[in-house]
C-alpha cells in the first residue's frame, strides 16, 4: 500500500507533499472510497469515474462512467474534447482556438469543482478546478483568496473527441488523465495486493461546488434547453409540413 498526499505550496506554513508507504494516513483511512484497478491495453492503473459533473451538469450524459488514470508525470487535467467543452461552457473562462483557457484579470480566482464518484453508489469526491490555475510571473504562491492583476492560464488540456468520424463512440475510450495539480484536494491510495485504488476528498462535505458557475440561459416558448452547452435549441420545424417558428420561439402553422 502506498498513498499520494500532494499539497500546494502556500505563502505561510509551507506543507510539503508526501508519499506514504506501507500505510494510510489515519485521518483519511475511514473516509476512503475504493474501486478496482483495470488493465486496458497498454494503459495500466486505469479505473472508472462515475457521474462526472461540473456546476451540476454531467460531463457526458450518455454514459454513467468513464475510464481515468492518475498521471504523476503530468501537471494538468486532460479531458476528452466533449467533456472539456462542458467545463469551459460553465466555468468563467476565456478559451482560444488552440485549446488554452484563461481566467481573466481582476476576477476572483475561484472556480467550480469537478465532482465524481468511484462507484455508482459511492461518496461524492471533488477536484477544485482552482488548483489548475497557473501562477503569474513566476509567483509560487497558489493562494486563491485574492484577485490577480493578470489573466491566469488553466492547466487543463483538451484531449481527443469521444466520437469517431461517423459520430459513433470511440473504442477504446480515451481516459481522463489526472495530473498532480488536480490531486491537491484528493488523498489517493494504491493497494497493489488487492489491485484497487482509493480516494478521499480533503474538502469538507459542505464545500460549495458551484463557485462562479455561469447562469443558466433562459429559453423561450417551445425551445429545448441543452445543459451541456448552456444553450437553447429551436424546435425543428423544418422536419414537419406546414410548420414554422414565430418570434417567441413557438411553432405555428404556415399560410401555405
Amino acid at each position: 500500500v502506498f498513498a499520494l498526499d500532494h499539497t500546494p505550496p502556500l505563502e505561510v506554513d509551507y506543507l510539503p507533499s508526501e508519499l506514504h508507504v506501507g500505510g494510510i494516513d489515519p485521518k483519511y483511512e475511514y473516509r476512503m472510497t475504493w474501486t478496482e484497478i483495470q488493465q486496458a491495453g497498454n494503459v495500466s492503473g486505469q479505473f472508472l469515474m462515475y457521474d462526472l459533473s461540473v456546476c451540476g451538469v454531467q460531463l457526458n450524459p450518455n454514459v454513467s462512467s468513464w475510464p481515468a488514470v492518475v498521471d504523476t508525470s503530468s501537471a494538468c487535467l486532460t479531458l476528452p474534447k466533449e467533456m472539456f467543452d462542458v467545463v469551459k461552457t460553465w466555468a468563467p473562462l476565456t478559451c482560444h482556438g488552440n485549446g488554452e483557457c484563461f481566467l481573466g484579470a481582476g476576477r476572483f480566482p475561484r472556480l467550480p469543482h469537478l465532482t465524481f464518484k468511484l462507484s455508482d453508489q459511492g461518496s461524492i469526491l471533488q477536484m477544485d478546478l482552482s488548483d489548475l490555475l497557473l501562477e503569474v510571473d513566476n509567483v509560487t504562491s497558489l493562494r486563491n483568496d485574492r484577485e490577480w492583476d493578470k489573466a491566469r492560464k488553466l492547466c487543463m488540456v483538451e484531449g481527443p473527441s469521444v466520437l469517431d468520424r461517423n459520430g459513433n463512440m470511440q473504442n477504446p475510450l480515451f481516459p481522463i488523465q489526472i495530473g498532480i495539480r488536480a490531486l491537491r484536494h484528493l488523498y489517493v491510495v494504491y493497494d497493489v495486493n488487492r489491485a484497487r485504488i482509493g480516494m478521499s476528498s480533503k474538502l469538507s462535505d459542505g464545500s460549495p461546488t458551484n463557485v462562479q458557475c455561469k447562469e443558466k440561459v433562459p429559453c423561450q416558448g417551445m425551445q429545448s434547453y441543452v445543459s451541456s452547452a448552456n444553450a437553447c435549441e429551436d424546435p425543428k420545424c423544418h422536419e414537419y409540413f406546414l410548420l414554422q417558428l414565430n418570434d417567441v420561439r413557438d411553432i405555428t402553422l404556415t399560410n401555405h
